[in-house]
């Protein structure tokens, strides 16, 4: 995109010509708007916010200032409804995303006084938008930070301790890994963001990301260094329990089936000599019959017991996961024997059959259990899987709620 074409008259354009799916497109998933009294999160309350607003007319090119390698932040005055409006907003140059939008209703101003607001408005952004700017002056090496760092972080920040937090004297990064940045920003090299845990004044700790980038003047001599620290806590939770979700089934809590096969593979290769192991797949009796007898949400409350009691009878360091409808597989990384580990299993299996849940009439769980020793009888988690998955049906043509060694 163009820095000195204001990105709101692209917006207005898409607006203008009907196009509500692209101008949600251009708006970054966690964008934010703000109107006097109004605050708007996420891109679909935002396009809607924006779509149902009179035109907005720019007057004048943009104030154009980079806040980082990929965020610009452009300032300036619209038209809207007959009346003027101040607009502060941050836009992803990378991918022509609108970030955050500030209007607040203000006087068309002269260009001495929009140049005397500049620092007021990116204060007033900053502080709506939890983010902050630092600025460090190689030539005299100092370092300033936004008026709102002290009241959020209560730690005034130097070169000696850009990253560390006062109250509790820890680093996000090693003093080794700051010099190292510290050196290639002087070299007026280009460094990645950095994504750091800061503890926000006497609250908890938070991750926020710093993006730096480096200025120069005519010769091409790094001058200053620019700073953005952004609030990504929130990011980093949701994709933590993303994450979780792609790794765990969301009925039981155990490993699901693509995550249980990774762990017991990595766990099978790297296995020192002589180690031996047990994979064991557990089959539930009857399954089918108490969800037909007593409704779904009653199967379901059977697994989930089910699973929680397989995890609790099992060793820490055991992997346990569900693959299927009513099949769980386990890994039994201190089997020892042969014996002792049907010992274990023969326990679980006993255990299961006191395991009270409703309705009144279901007082407890059988299983079927199959058996594949490490390494006599594979190798691999296919190998042993394969064995053992047979074993279990041997279980069951054998009367069901026993446990079968392949």
């Amino acid at each position: 995109m163009k820095g000195n074409v204001c990105f709101l008259e692209d917006l207005t354009r898409l607006i203008q010509a009907g196009k509500r799916t692209e101008l949600a497109h251009r708006l970054r998933p966690e964008a934010a708007v703000v109107s006097g009294k109004i605050e708007i999160y996420g891109r679909e309350a935002a396009a809607r916010w924006l779509w149902e607003q009179p035109r907005l007319t720019t007057l004048g090119e943009p104030g154009i200032q980079m806040l980082s390698g990929q965020l610009m932040l452009q300032r300036g005055t619209v038209q809207c409804g007959g009346k003027p409006l101040r607009y502060v907003l941050v836009i992803d140059v990378l991918l022509s995303q609108l970030v955050h939008l500030t209007l607040l209703e203000a006087a068309v101003k002269t260009e001495s006084a929009a140049a005397s607001g500049r620092s007021s408005d990116l204060e007033l952004l900053l502080t709506q938008t939890q983010k902050f700017w630092l600025e460090w002056d190689l030539c005299q090496d100092t370092l300033r930070v936004s008026e709102n760092w002290f009241a959020h972080f209560h730690f005034q920040p130097a070169l000696s301790n850009l990253f560390q937090d006062q109250t509790r004297r820890q680093h996000s990064l090693s003093g080794a890994q700051i010099a190292e940045i510290q050196s290639q920003l002087r070299q007026g090299k280009p460094v990645p963001p950095i994504e750091l845990s800061l503890r926000c004044g006497g609250k908890d700790f938070r991750w926020y990301k710093l993006e730096l980038t480096v200025k120069k003047d005519g010769q091409g001599q790094p001058v200053k260094v620019l700073g953005l620290v952004s609030d990504i806590d929130q990011q980093r939770r949701e994709l933590h329990w993303l994450r979780r979700l792609a790794h765990q089934d969301c009925l039981t809590g155990l490993y699901n089936r693509f995550k249980i096969q990774q762990l017991i593979e990595e766990t099978l290769r790297c296995a020192p000599e002589g180690k031996r192991m047990t994979l064991a797949v557990m089959d539930i009796d009857n399954f089918k019959q108490i969800n037909d007898a007593y409704g779904h949400d009653c199967g379901d409350e059977a697994l989930r017991q089910t699973a929680a009691e397989i995890r609790e009878l099992f060793a820490p360091e055991d992997l346990v996961g569900r693959i299927g409808g009513d099949e769980f597989v386990v890994l039994l990384q201190e089997a020892g024997t042969g014996e002792q580990a049907g010992a274990r299993l023969e326990q679980i299996r006993q255990k299961l059959q006191h395991l009270h849940q409703p309705p009144a009439a279901l007082t407890g769980i059988s299983c079927s259990i199959g058996c594949a020793f490490f390494p006599a009888q594979g190798t691999t988690y296919r190998q042993l899987f394969l064995k053992a998955d047979a074993a279990m049906y041997q279980a069951k043509r054998q009367g069901k709620n026993s446990c079968v060694f392949y």
